[in-house]
């Protein structure tokens, strides 16, 4: 091999101190690479996944991202390896020998120091081959790290897909407008899969989605628009903050150039109120507060729709009630297209203008939130204890016994206090736990909510009860009572009656403004 280099190359290694810095190298070198591979292993792919979704590239996720996550762990390699090569004897002086002022590294001129009482003196040129050794490991270092307001426009998102994984089958097809739309199902229905398959973060083995009519995946065409060209923010479940950067830094990492609008920052951080926060880091802050600097984060990508796979999950009741204010305000102020993703009935009915239902990967329904939330038929998905509808009311009066006055199109509706301004349209969601049912007027009773209604349907249930489906002026209302009471009222289609709800039952979450 020897003879080969120098006659090909005329590289001569043997008693030459390239050989002395490339045996220093091949000692120490494991120690780096393992040191290094270890601090890649420990960063966390997600957090990689959340830069992607903010539009950068593999190239910046790689910069921005992965080095600065892994940076302990590159310093102690690179010392690791330098007290390798420092303290190195045997592989330099079998290769290169020890000769005074050409091979002599410090472990030799220590070795020869200590053999020859009273002699010599360290040579400086034994700390050129470990220096030049640093330096060329500093060098690559130092390569790699140079390496390179409101939306208003109509969104409509187009999904036919058939995905495996497992035994699982998501296969489903549909087309939701502009709005808020929400994907409900229980757990294991196939949201998350089918929110990341939007964010391009999965393949499906088939299928096409399109957002705002153009396509960015269609098997069939081969096409398949990498996340970060897609125009997407996403909120994931956790929040996934950078932990190396500030909140302020956080927010600026997905600024892109707009293409036919520009977010406006601050309008973003005064809505989440995150003016306090911008110069902490995500460790100081509570579950509440980075899940608002998420969201901004996604916000300030300039996306053309953002994902939310279920972002309120992970938080306290008081923390959701927080960030549900916080999401109204986006979606009345930005009117930013949404994909929601959640199993909360509540949620959904204070945020979705339109709903899809899943079920195992299945499609089971769609349509306006008003709609399918008051759908006896869907019951069984929504669940017995959050089943119930949606009243559209106006805030006409406050008492000052503690309660609010709102008109319904069916009457009037007296619910505990609700800070809004007198004449604010309220969106009220009556359990269907909550109605009772008369056929006469009701008198001296101490329900103060009487609302004449019509019966549309009845639907038996498994068990001893059945839901009454109630028209109420424009609205609907749902009614959870058993079998006998219907039977004993002679209850029937076109039945005039009353729907009577107690004041107190219907709690702030169920309120939106």
């Amino acid at each position: 091999v020897g003879r080969f280099l120098n006659d090909t190359f005329g590289i001569v290694l043997a008693f030459r101190w390239t050989g002395a810095v490339l045996a220093a190298a091949v000692m120490a070198f494991p120690l780096m690479v393992r040191a290094i591979r270890l601090a890649i292993e420990a960063v966390d792919p997600k957090l990689e996944q959340a830069a992607t979704t903010l539009g950068a590239g593999p190239i910046r996720v790689f910069l921005t991202i992965t080095v600065p996550m892994m940076a302990p762990g590159l310093v102690a390699g690179v010392v690791l390896a330098f007290a390798k090569a420092m303290g190195e004897f045997g592989a330099t002086i079998t290769f290169v020998a020890n000769i005074p002022g050409q091979t002599q590294t410090l472990p030799s001129a220590i070795y020869a120091f200590l053999q020859v009482p009273g002699g010599g003196c360290f040579c400086g040129s034994a700390f050129g081959p470990v220096c030049f050794y640093l330096c060329s490991c500093a060098g690559a270092v130092r390569m790699d790290g140079a390496a390179r307001c409101a939306w208003h426009r109509p969104m409509t998102l187009f999904l036919d897909l058939n995905h495996s994984v497992g035994d699982f089958n998501l296969a489903l097809k549909f087309q939701v407008p502009n709005g808020v739309s929400a994907l409900f199902g229980r757990s294991g229905a196939g949201k998350t899969t089918l929110v990341n398959a939007v964010a391009g973060l999965i393949t499906p083995q088939k299928g096409r989605i399109e957002i705002a009519g153009r396509a960015v995946f269609d098997a069939g065409r081969g096409l398949n628009i990498p996340p970060h060209h897609r125009g997407i923010g996403y909120v994931f479940q956790d929040p996934r903050l950078f932990p190396h950067m500030s909140v302020q830094r956080n927010l600026n990492y997905g600024r892109r150039p707009a293409r036919s609008f520009e977010i406006d920052a601050n309008l973003i951080i005064d809505i989440l109120g995150l003016e306090k926060l911008l110069d902490r880091r995500p460790d100081t802050l509570s579950g509440g507060e980075k899940q608002r600097v998420a969201i901004a984060r996604a916000l300030l990508s300039n996306p053309d729709l953002l994902l939310l796979d279920e972002p309120l999950a992970a938080l306290d009741r008081a923390r959701k009630l927080e960030i549900l204010s916080y999401l109204e305000r986006l979606r009345d102020e930005l009117r930013l297209p949404m994909l929601y993703v959640s199993h909360s009935v509540p949620e959904l009915a204070r945020l979705a203008t339109d709903i899809v239902v899943m079920d195992a990967g299945k499609l089971v329904a769609c349509g306006p939130a008003s709609d399918l939330l008051s759908d006896p038929s869907l019951v069984p998905q929504l669940g017995l204890a959050a089943a119930g509808a949606s009243v559209l009311a106006r805030l006409t009066a406050q008492s000052e016994d503690g309660l609010s006055t709102l008109n319904t199109s069916a009457g009037q509706l007296f619910l505990p206090r609700i800070e809004a301004p007198l004449g604010s349209r309220v969106r009220v969601r009556i359990l269907a736990q909550d109605v009772m049912i008369s056929v006469q007027k009701p008198e001296q009773i101490s329900a103060l909510n009487i609302l004449p209604c019509h019966i549309i349907s009845l639907r038996p249930g498994d068990g001893p009860g059945m839901i009454v489906e109630l028209n109420s002026g424009n609205d609907r209302l749902l009614a959870r009572i058993t079998a006998r009471s219907a039977k004993r009222l002679h209850l029937q289609p076109n039945l005039a009656c009353y729907a009577i709800v107690k004041t107190l039952s219907i709690r702030p979450a169920e309120v939106a403004i």
